[in-house]
């Protein structure tokens, strides 16, 4: 990873293969410039798919292109620069305020994608970035499929529940966990103490209840905000996975002509 410049408007000279740290000399905030090849149809796609919804539901809680322009066979993409990954918390003994806070976020970013028909299908410890104040945001918008049903929906919601119980339980109390085949089963209160997230933990896990009902659990009460609604968004749903890489490399650069990059090609090497 190569150091580098980023700025509006922008004359720098980027030099770095796959990703490269910058500064926005504006604001001076940090950021990561990732290149992408577009000769793979799969990593295209998924390019298009966060452009496409960063644009049309941006979160705060969810990783969005500040920028993005094309040169040659590459894009380049510029989005925040987080401090790490839930796993590099996950051993730190978080209290339950933290805990739930990071709950919460996991939580409010899923409700809008699901509200508009998207999962996202790959929440794991190593899959949501993270600050050093707790704020965290999922590093994408989720599944290129674009279509989901109620079985997926609950598929995300037991993800939050399983980096939950990493974060409650000491590591082999949480294997242990892992291995249980029904949660009913459970003596909970032998692996929990606190009443309210044992009972979120077991909500979670089981995927019981609505993301609607989860937000406003007691053990989130600290960081439950005024009901605002969900923006829901008229656009076509497509599978992009069954799109040509031709077809996906069309719909991307369609996309792209909604951001006004200064950049020169000459500016990028």
């Amino acid at each position: 990873m190569f150091n580098s410049c980023w700025k509006r408007p922008r004359s720098c000279r980027l030099i770095f293969h796959d990703f490269s740290s910058g500064a926005d000399l504006l604001t001076e905030e940090n950021v990561i410039i990732r290149r992408t090849l577009l000769k793979d149809q799969e990593q295209t796609a998924r390019i298009y798919h966060n452009l496409k919804w960063g644009r049309l539901l941006p979160h705060p809680n969810i990783l969005s292109t500040l920028d993005a322009y094309e040169a040659g066979d590459s894009l380049y993409t510029v989005t925040d620069m987080m401090d790490g990954r839930l796993s590099d918390i996950v051993d730190e003994n978080l209290n339950h305020f933290v805990i739930a806070k990071i709950v919460y976020q996991l939580l409010s970013a899923l409700e809008p994608l699901h509200s508009n028909g998207l999962h996202h299908g790959n929440i794991t410890l190593n899959s949501v970035f993270i600050n050093t104040d707790a704020v965290l945001k999922l590093s994408s918008y989720g599944d290129i499929m674009q279509s989901a049903n109620k079985e997926k929906f609950a598929e995300d919601i037991m993800s939050v529940g399983t980096i939950l119980a990493r974060l409650l339980l000491e590591e082999e109390s949480f294997m242990k966990l892992s291995k249980i085949k029904s949660h009913n089963d459970l003596e909970w209160r032998a692996i929990l103490q606190d009443f309210h997230a044992r009972n979120i933990l077991y909500m979670l896990l089981g995927a019981r209840c609505s993301l609607e009902d989860l937000l406003r659990h007691p053990y989130l009460l600290t960081f439950r905000k005024n009901g605002n609604k969900v923006p829901l968004i008229d656009t076509e749903h497509k599978d992009l996975s069954s799109l040509s890489l031709t077809d996906v490399q069309g719909l991307l650069r369609d996309e792209l002509n909604r951001y006004e990059s200064s950049i020169s090609m000459q500016d990028v090497q």
